[in-house]
């Protein structure tokens, strides 16, 4: 579909905390998982439930790197669309991000968080971002969009 969907911060389950101060989130300097999939900060899982969940960062560069990606509109929303040899698609909207309160770059920035902390830097998580900010970590605190995997 179209739609954005939700903003979370990796860790927060419901995509309610809007606070820029990292000891605000579930996941704490000295507790943090390396993975939050399928956990109680998985926001797919929380919000979906059953066999769905948070896509790893194995995943995610699985589908950037092993599709065809086309800058597109679909239904007035700027986005990507991924193919893959099978002929399968799936669109992801440019959703922007949420900082604080304030949601910025709709239509511009492309950023999706995976389940897996960046191992490099605890205020950090991965994901697959672009636009403004090509890079691969990201802020556990900024609110990005999460694409659900499904486990069958």
């Amino acid at each position: 579909a179209e739609q954005c969907g939700g903003y979370f911060g990796w860790g927060d389950a419901d995509g309610q905390n809007t606070s820029t101060d990292y000891d605000q989130y579930p996941c704490r300097p000295n507790d943090l998982p390396s993975t939050i999939i399928n956990t109680p900060y998985d926001m797919a899982n929380t919000n979906w439930g059953g066999a769905w969940r948070i896509p790893s960062i194995s995943e995610m560069r699985e589908l950037f790197v092993g599709c065809a990606m086309e800058i597109i509109t679909y239904k007035g929303i700027e986005g990507r669309k991924y193919t893959g040899v099978t002929g399968e698609s799936i669109f992801l909207p440019c959703a922007g991000y949420r900082e604080g309160v304030n949601v910025e770059c709709v239509g511009v920035c492309f950023r999706y968080w995976s389940g897996d902390l960046d191992s490099r830097d605890y205020k950090s998580a991965l994901g697959e971002f672009s636009g403004h900010y090509a890079a691969n970590h990201e802020d556990r605190y900024i609110g990005c969009s999460v694409r659900a995997v499904c486990d069958k």
